[in-house]
């Protein structure tokens, strides 16, 4: 889902995205001006914005349930971007997420176009 970045920041409402308002879901974003899509995941009543690129060769990862896994080589991620299992051995990168009420404010300011 193409995604405006006004100021380098996405703003999602969540009233409007009930795939991110319910536990567990999940969200892919691409932010305008950006080349790589965005994971945005709920996680236990938090939220976590994770780019999908697979620190071992580069490859997407696919959300799998409670984990992400790559289908080149099978490295698999905690929805926090964390290590589980390799060959990776550095977690995916995380952008900074706040709340608002009911807005995400994910900051993709560090993000290569």
């Amino acid at each position: 889902m193409p995604v405006p970045a006004p100021d380098g920041h996405v703003r999602l409402e969540l009233d409007h995205l009930p795939e991110l308002d319910r536990p567990g879901g999940s969200l892919k974003i691409l932010p305008e001006g950006r080349g790589d899509p965005i994971y945005v995941l709920e996680d236990g009543g938090g939220f976590h914005a994770i780019s999908p690129i697979c620190t071992h060769r580069g490859c997407t990862v696919e959300v799998e349930g409670q984990r992400l896994v790559c289908p080149c080589h099978g490295s698999t991620y905690r929805r926090t971007g964390q290590v589980v299992k390799g060959p990776a051995e550095r977690p995916l990168t995380n952008l900074p997420v706040t709340r608002d009420g009911r807005r995400l404010v994910i900051d993709v300011s560090g993000v290569a176009p």
